[in-house]
């Protein structure tokens, strides 16, 4: 993990609140695997503390960032222009391990869609199916379908209000379908109901956990712990997803009811 500057490429307006920034960044994008994820520093000296951002695509010398504003610093990022310059720190965290398997399946929710872009690239066109889900049509803008479409055998998008695609989740464009290996990110909700679907059906999987980091996935806060199983007893103990994870296997994982 180094610390570098990066200098802005683009970055582009999505959807309202939704944003793609691409940065120069060589040294980091040089060791970044598919799964992990940045640490990005604010201008702002108030904001001591980096923002942990998924890496959504790997371009040579070049990071692509799929961030949502919902707070001071990613409102910040959401003002840089073509040649800014910005701190990042990184690649940080565990990512996706590749497979060969007949049947797979990419399933993201919301801005979990990110880190499924890079990994949608890697896997065997013709055995990865992809399923995403958002809210509304208005969101179609940054679910890279177009990029889904060329890379994978098919791509299905439910919206929970009908406005696009199939009106419903993820589970329900999943249906009834068996896979032999499934990569998901996305709202904690989406995890939950795939876990069951996993454990039910027995199919391996690879979740990327979302959590807030109050260190900005430094590792020195604990307040990004999950569960997860100590091998095939019934006990637990916490990791930190910004180290152990982001990706984990979701046969460890254990989520609270």
């Amino acid at each position: 993990m180094i610390r570098e500057v990066a200098k802005v490429v683009s970055n582009n307006e999505c959807t309202s609140d939704v944003y793609e920034l691409k940065l120069l960044v060589p040294g980091i994008a040089k060791d970044a695997k598919v799964g992990q994820f940045v640490n990005v520093y604010c201008k702002n000296q108030v904001n001591l503390l980096p923002r942990p951002i998924s890496i959504s695509e790997i371009n040579g010398d070049e990071l692509v960032l799929l961030c949502r504003a919902v707070g001071v610093g990613t409102n910040e990022f959401r003002d840089l222009k073509e040649n800014d310059e910005i701190v990042i720190m990184g690649p940080v965290g565990h990512g996706f391990t590749i497979c060969n398997e007949q049947r797979i399946a990419l399933v993201g929710g919301g801005i979990g869609i990110a880190p499924l872009v890079e990994l949608a690239k890697l896997l065997p066109k013709e055995s990865t199916s992809v399923y995403l889900g958002i809210g509304k049509k208005e969101e179609v803008g940054f679910i890279k379908e177009e990029l889904f479409r060329k890379e994978c055998m098919g791509v299905k998008v439910a919206t929970m209000d009908g406005t696009y695609g199939t009106k419903g989740t993820v589970m329900d464009i999943l249906g009834d379908e068996i896979f032999d290996m499934i990569y998901a990110c996305g709202p904690l909700p989406m995890l939950k109901a795939l876990k069951k679907y996993v454990d039910k059906n027995n199919i391996k999987a690879e979740f990327s956990l979302e959590e807030r980091m109050g260190c900005g996935g430094l590792g020195t806060c604990l307040s990004c712990v999950c569960k997860i199983k100590v091998g095939d007893s019934e006990k637990w103990e916490y990791k930190k997803v910004c180290s152990y994870g982001p990706v984990v296997d979701a046969k460890e994982v254990l989520f609270d009811e």
